[in-house]
């Protein structure tokens, strides 16, 4: 319970600040830890090409989720751009339990994440800007030294597909 609520408090914190950008679906930084995301620039460094960045996100249910720093590159200014990116994020599951004599206690991890892509930007517009993202992203477990597994039929990598509305 401890660790939910500060949890909790934490992301309220990033939640009152206007992000960047908001992406839902499978983030190209935190994959499934941030199927709903919010980035914010890091003004300093940030060019047109080149956006570092801090991401935040959750599971729609938020028992998994984390914060993270990150840096994307996209290759070309035009309305379809292939992009990479490349992100290190602590990231949390609550309550997971694979034991019977467990205490629900949260299980944290440091993931670095590598994805490649292409960035489709479907409306541009001074107030609104919308884009879709597909690519593929591959996930590495600092604390247990080992590829985060996905689903597929090839273990290391996870598919990436996200609307992302901002910049």
């Amino acid at each position: 319970m401890r660790y939910s609520l500060i949890i909790f408090v934490f992301f309220l914190s990033f939640l009152i600040a206007k992000p960047t950008s908001l992406v839902i679906g499978m983030s190209e930084t935190m994959g499934i830890f941030g199927m709903i995301n919010a980035n914010y620039d890091i003004d300093k460094w940030s060019n047109e090409r080149n956006h570092y960045f801090i991401t935040v996100g959750v599971l729609p249910i938020p028992i998994w989720g984390g914060i993270g720093i990150a840096w994307k590159r996209y290759f070309n200014s035009s309305r379809i751009t292939p992009f990479t990116s490349a992100s290190i994020s602590r990231t949390y599951i609550l309550g997971w339990c694979q034991t019977d004599n467990c205490d629900n206690s949260a299980e944290l991890g440091i993931m670095l994440s590598g994805a490649l892509g292409y960035d489709f930007h479907f409306i541009q517009s001074n107030r609104f800007n919308m884009h879709l993202q597909l690519g593929v992203l591959s996930q590495y477990n600092l604390v247990d030294w080992e590829f985060f597994e996905s689903p597929s039929d090839i273990p290391e990598i996870w598919p990436v597909i996200n609307i992302k509305f901002g910049s």
